[in-house]
């Protein structure tokens, strides 16, 4: 079994008004049968709520993007008004994948810095 690294989202600040990663820089993963994904927050200031998750489509077009399963009923997502990690096994995905920040509110200027790395294996 092979393994290739990808970097989703360099260390990046989010906050209220960031907007999903651009489809054109969306990841094809459809070579690959499973990913081990690692988030983390980094830093966070003045984030009242909101988080990272990860979206993933059949096809790279508008409305094809859903929200990922974590295979326990919940999302491939972090919260961002924390510093902290996630990582987690994804078994069963479509081909693309992106990152979108969900339901952020922040007071002050508020942000977090987050990235994302992605272990997939054939």
């Amino acid at each position: 079994m092979s393994s290739s690294h990808r970097r989703l989202l360099d260390p990046t600040p989010i906050d209220d008004v960031t907007t999903a990663q651009p489809m054109s820089e969306a990841w094809d993963a459809g070579n690959y049968q499973q990913l081990n994904v690692h988030l983390r927050v980094l830093q966070t200031t003045n984030v009242t709520a909101g988080t990272l998750r990860l979206l993933h489509a059949a096809v790279n077009k508008d409305g094809a993007y859903i929200p990922l399963d974590d295979g326990s009923g919940g999302f491939v997502e972090i919260a961002l008004g924390t510093e902290d990690y996630e990582f987690i096994q994804v078994d069963a995905f479509l081909r693309f994948l992106r990152w979108a920040p969900i339901g952020v509110t922040v007071t002050s200027n508020g942000k977090a810095t987050a990235m994302v790395d992605i272990i997939a294996k054939d």
